[in-house]
């Protein structure tokens, strides 16, 4: 869990655990954060997406408010 915390507080802030730049990093933290950042920002995505995708779907069984355009 503490390794997940760091690795957001990583990505959020763009802050390193140790003092310096990129390549002042112990080579892990490189490796973890290349492979979750692209994982957290897909999940994140997908969380979104399922979110509109729900309210959407509830809103055309509630007789939804969005105007349907008509076909001629």
């Amino acid at each position: 869990m503490m390794i997940y915390k760091i690795l957001t507080a990583i990505l959020e802030t763009g802050t390193w655990p140790n003092d310096g730049g990129l390549n002042n990093q112990e080579s892990f933290w490189i490796d973890l954060v290349a492979t979750f950042g692209p994982l957290r920002r897909s999940l994140e995505f997908h969380e979104r997406f399922n979110l509109v995708a729900k309210s959407i779907a509830g809103d055309k069984k509630q007789n939804s408010r969005i105007p349907q355009v008509r076909k001629r």
